[in-house]
């Protein structure tokens, strides 16, 4: 991994931030971290032996993200912070990796509701967006030429955290929207250029991932919501595609037009919803039998269909063992 490089991603903030693998070892640590803590975060180095054996279990199985108040040892002395830990898929169903952010002091847990949200996401949200970049970067630019199979292979690990965690905060960030959020007061946006976007953004062909093909209309799908609601639609169901879509398995989107309804269809093969878990995984926080072992937070599909529903349109979902889940929105 070029290191010196990932250091520059994080070089904007003073605040620690650690990625650990599903294993508790330390794959990942910014300038701040290095710097800061008596044992060396040095990747391999396992959690435990910076934060403690009992923190290191709690944080390892709080699922979604948590926020948990830590002293640590540092060059300093011990200290007191606040650990926002984001757990986040990785390449393939049952792996995760942990987004770990330090805050110096107890002021974060303090706070409750929408107040902790906002203070979350705001910390969040640019150090993510950047390594996701930087990322890319590495893997599609000469400026990674030179990393072995085994550095790329950690580098797309560390987009795809990052990609997750972008997911999450940016739901977070729904969650206190007012109601009627998606209807537009605009002119809406198109449906076929948004899903065209967000495959793009989000979509990469790795060893060992599923396949996905995005069959779009053949003209123009214009729709009566704000584009960044539909993003959140979009990316929720793709996101979630990708995530309980096995290697060797299959993705397909499609978008088209039926009579006065512009139609989004997104379908993944290998995970089965029961039909008795089907009502309720809208609901928020709800997590059907099929995701136990994947990382997520049960808050997507509620905010699809917050969205979908305030925008005047509906959402349904199939699910066999034969064919794979599809989830079917239905927009003016």
């Amino acid at each position: 991994m070029q290191q010196p490089a990932l250091e520059r991603v994080f070089i904007q903030t003073g605040d620690p931030v650690l990625v650990v693998d599903e294993g508790g070892l330390v794959q990942f640590a910014n300038p701040a971290a290095l710097q800061l803590f008596k044992v060396p975060a040095q990747a391999g180095t396992p959690l435990a032996n910076i934060i403690g054996g009992p923190s290191t279990n709690e944080i390892m199985h709080t699922p979604g993200f948590g926020l948990k108040l830590l002293k640590i040892e540092t060059h300093n002395g011990t200290r007191e912070f606040t650990c926002m830990s984001v757990e986040t898929g990785a390449l393939a169903p049952g792996e995760s990796m942990l987004l770990l952010f330090f805050k110096a002091g107890a002021h974060v847990v303090q706070h409750e509701g929408k107040r902790a949200l906002d203070l979350i996401t705001h910390d969040l949200k640019n150090p993510l967006g950047a390594l996701f970049g930087y990322a890319d970067v590495l893997l599609d630019t000469a400026a990674g030429q030179n990393m072995s199979a085994a550095q790329r292979t950690i580098i797309s690990r560390i987009r795809s955290t990052a990609a997750r965690a972008i997911e999450l905060v940016r739901n977070y960030q729904f969650l206190g929207a007012p109601t009627g959020m998606a209807r537009s007061t605009g002119k809406g946006c198109d449906l076929n250029n948004v899903t065209a976007q967000l495959v793009d953004t989000m979509w990469r062909e790795e060893q060992n991932a599923p396949t996905l093909t995005f069959e779009g209309a053949k003209s123009e799908l214009p729709v009566k919501i704000e584009r960044l609601a539909l993003e959140r639609v979009v990316s929720n169901l793709l996101g979630n595609a990708i995530k309980y879509t096995p290697p060797g398995g299959q993705i397909e989107l499609r978008t088209a037009i039926e009579g006065s309804k512009k139609i989004l269809t997104v379908r993944n093969s290998g995970s089965f919803i029961p039909p008795e878990e089907q009502p309720a995984i809208f609901e928020i926080y709800a997590r059907g039998s099929s995701s136990k072992g994947t990382a997520g937070s049960g808050l997507g599909l509620h905010i699809v269909r917050q969205i979908v529903e305030s925008a005047g349109g509906t959402i349904d979902v199939q699910s066999t063992r034969e064919h794979g889940t599809t989830f079917t929105v239905r927009l003016d």
